[in-house]
């Protein structure tokens, strides 16, 4: 069962989020009865395009409010939620201090930090090796349907979708490749582990944003972070993380996992922001995998 499936986003008026957010400051005794003073709005947040983020602070103290802009049922994010927490036990992600599910809030610890811009193998080994070591949900993540979802969404017209038709060949081996995949050893996994879900606090990485992990495949967690990496590094960290050599068949499927990844972003672009330079850089970046002809 896959639950990294592309979702309706409906974006709430602006009055509407902050309506939600204030609502959170002015009930602060149900979450944080141990602050004196109410919290009030501050900063907002880059959030991405699912979400809205935004500190609230009440003096000294500070937290991260964020509003799920999407339509999603409770259960998906009450498992988020679950996930997440788990986490913050093994000082991986910040704690939640209030969840909402029905209405889609989530308030949390504000870790003191920056994005995780330098991007460094050993740090990041270390975070995905110990997320991959927390108790996994019975709901299952395979790249290889995510990506069959993406694809019935392409115009075969659009330059996305002509790539992808002249290119067939190849996307259509690495999802056979996964599907047929056996010792995958399934863990839990992240799922969007990209720079801009990490934030490197005071001592190590957090991970941020929880919403799509799932039990899965290792190797699509790293082609994940692998996508924002120099080409001469990602051999050197799928080693670092297995700590040694990787077999032929592990390589071949992290080279798969590689172009599906790929490949999912680029469809996602293509139906969220299809005139964004974010875009295009996703498109050429699936344009330069099939160059490269990776799973083949």
């Amino acid at each position: 069962i896959s639950v990294y499936r592309m979702e309706t986003v409906a974006a709430q008026p602006a009055s509407s989020t902050q309506q939600l957010v204030e609502s959170v400051c002015r009930n602060f005794t149900h979450w944080a009865a141990h602050s004196a003073h109410a919290p009030v709005p501050g900063e907002v947040l880059p959030g991405g395009y699912n979400h809205h983020v935004q500190l609230i602070e009440a003096k000294a103290q500070r937290w991260v409010v964020r509003i799920d802009r999407r339509t999603r049922d409770s259960v998906q994010r009450e498992q988020e939620v679950a996930l997440q927490m788990q986490a913050a036990a093994c000082k991986l992600a910040p704690t939640i201090a209030f969840s909402d599910p029905r209405r889609g809030i989530t308030v949390m610890e504000w870790i003191p930090g920056q994005p995780d811009a330098a991007g460094g193998c050993a740090a990041l080994v270390r975070l995905l090796q110990k997320i991959h070591a927390l108790t996994p949900p019975d709901k299952a993540l395979r790249s290889s349907d995510v990506l069959r979802d993406y694809l019935a969404t392409v115009d075969p017209g659009s330059p996305l979708g002509v790539l992808i038709r002249g290119e067939n060949p190849q996307i259509a081996k690495a999802m056979n490749d996964i599907d047929e995949a056996v010792n995958i050893n399934p863990v839990l996994c992240h799922n969007d582990l990209l720079r801009a879900n990490r934030i490197q606090g005071p001592q190590h990485l957090y991970a941020l944003d929880w919403e799509y992990a799932a039990l899965g495949d290792p190797l699509f967690d790293l082609a994940v972070c692998a996508s924002e990496m120099q080409t001469d590094t990602v051999d050197k960290f799928l080693e670092l993380y297995l700590q040694r050599k990787a077999s032929t068949a592990e390589s071949q499927r992290f080279a798969a996992q590689r172009l599906i990844y790929a490949c999912i972003e680029a469809c996602w672009f293509s139906v969220h922001r299809s005139h964004s330079e974010e875009a295009r850089q996703a498109f050429e970046n699936l344009a330069h995998a099939l160059d490269q002809g990776f799973a083949q």
